[in-house]
């Protein structure tokens, strides 16, 4: 039995003002940041990629805020300053001031185990892990992606249903030994909170954030109806868009729809002013450990990309929230942050599955395969070939596109003939084309690699085992 302390906190919170002054603490003008944000964007826009918010502020005054691009291109609706746009991953410093302010009311320590909480987590490696490495991704979680999920993350809708992804599943590692980023961790966060209040987490978001902040163009859950709710567009390989729906539902781990001033007031409050939580309390340096006087926060999903970056030196806050993906909005804000400190920014360059396609396309599938890799380090790209790779050979099933996508997921297997992973996606693909049998005798070669490999797209791991016991029986 948890008993919840009352604690009265009075929030003043401050309005943004237009800029007046020319020269910031920083290399670049107002004027030159207004020219290079406007550049910046246009060439995302130019690529079909990106539309959504882009505001900037320098010590409470806007110095940059424009909209870009259909919020719903059905409708002709346009974005506008108050559209709202799903967090994503963003939400996680929403569920960290929840967690901060009951360790400040004493209802929480950041070093109480799960075994204190009585979650029904079953197994007993879960309860050591403690408050504070849940929220530093130390745990031994994994992520709540399981195959499982993947089929229907639809249909898990609270906290609780949640958290039953991964109740039987076996830690990565012993708690506090290692870090792995874990939706799952914040998942569990949640579920403690819920634990401690006996309310439900979308009611303490609105009474003790969204409420005494003022934050009126803020929800926990999507409204379709209201015509500031922005839609999601998912942005493909060949560079196209494509509407899609809610692939989930929002929780302690993702989520909250917002506006761009909105997320900015959040952010103001918490680290410009005592008004959210004590900055002075010791837990808030633990749960927000700050590093080079800089806050990053990223959030993405299917037609979702969040980001905001505050420095908090200068007290500048950029927020880029997009109803699009692919992480459209933290490649504009980090170029946007480099510009204010630096005068300068990364070269815009095309999403990396898009650049493959086109390669591939151009070139055949032979010439693909032996000078792709080297074209892509020459382009600049620097993230893991094989996701590339992977993620476009995902694309082509989707759309069925077979013989495409079969020649990705090879090309996957001769550049790591010895990743399971890579042979469950060629697996994948020929299960959804319909070819089982060949699905399965492709995934009998990721278990020859790692008989213990379970797959990422398949809970039943295409049931090979009930196709392996078919066999003896005839043999």
């Amino acid at each position: 039995m948890f008993l919840r302390a009352a604690v009265t906190t009075i929030l003043v919170c401050l309005p943004f003002y237009q800029a007046n002054a020319q020269q910031l603490a920083s290399p670049a003008t107002i004027s030159q940041i207004k020219v290079h944000t406007d550049n910046l964007v246009k060439s995302y826009t130019d690529l079909n990629w990106f539309r959504g918010n882009v505001l900037v502020t320098d010590d409470n005054n806007v110095i940059y805020d424009k909209s870009f691009g259909y919020s719903n291109a059905k409708s002709k609706i346009l974005n506008n300053a108050k559209t709202k746009f799903s967090l994503g991953s963003i939400m996680k410093d929403f569920t960290k001031v929840l967690v901060l302010k009951q360790v400040i009311a004493g209802e929480i320590r950041l070093d109480d185990t799960l075994a204190m909480y009585e979650l029904n987590l079953e197994q007993a490696s879960f309860n050591n892990i403690t408050v504070g490495q849940l929220i530093e991704h130390r745990s031994g979680f994994s992520g709540a992606f399981t195959a499982v999920y993947r089929a229907d993350p639809l249909q898990f809708k609270t906290v609780s249903e949640k958290l039953e992804i991964l109740k039987n599943e076996p830690l990565l590692f012993e708690p506090g030994t290692k870090r792995r980023y874990s939706n799952y961790g914040y998942i569990v966060l949640g579920a403690v909170l819920e634990k401690v209040s006996n309310k439900s987490f979308d009611t303490l978001l609105s009474e003790q954030i969204f409420q005494p902040l003022g934050l009126k163009n803020t929800s926990f859950m999507p409204d379709k109806d209201q015509p500031s709710q922005s839609h999601r567009y998912h942005y493909q390989f060949d560079m196209t868009q494509i509407s899609v729906p809610m692939t989930e539902y929002p929780g302690p781990d993702g989520g909250v729809e917002t506006t761009a001033f909105d997320l900015a007031t959040f952010y103001r409050s918490l680290f410009f002013t005592n008004a959210l939580v004590n900055q002075e309390h010791p837990a808030f340096k633990e749960i927000f450990n700050v590093k080079d006087q800089q806050w990053r926060a990223y959030g993405g999903g299917v037609g979702v990309s969040s980001a905001a970056e505050i420095d908090l030196k200068n007290e500048r806050i950029i927020i880029v929230l997009a109803n699009t993906d692919n992480l459209v909005a933290e490649l504009i804000s980090q170029r946007i942050h480099s510009f204010l400190t630096t005068n300068k920014s990364a070269n815009v360059r095309a999403l990396p599955t898009a650049f493959a396609y086109k390669f591939y396309q151009e070139h055949g599938n032979e010439k693909y395969q032996n000078a792709f890799q080297a074209a892509y380090k020459k382009e600049g790209y620097t993230g893991f070939i094989g996701r590339v790779i992977n993620d476009l050979g995902m694309a082509l099933i989707k759309k069925q596109q077979w013989q495409q996508g079969f020649d990705q997921f090879k090309y996957l297997i001769a550049l790591f003939p010895k990743a399971p992973q890579a042979y469950d996606s060629l697996a994948f693909g020929y299960y959804e084309q319909g070819k089982i049998r060949l699905a399965q005798s492709t995934f009998a070669k990721a278990l020859a690699i790692k008989p213990s490999f379970k797959s990422d797209y398949r809970a039943d791991n295409y049931q090979i085992e009930l196709q392996q016991t078919k066999l003896k029986k005839i043999k």
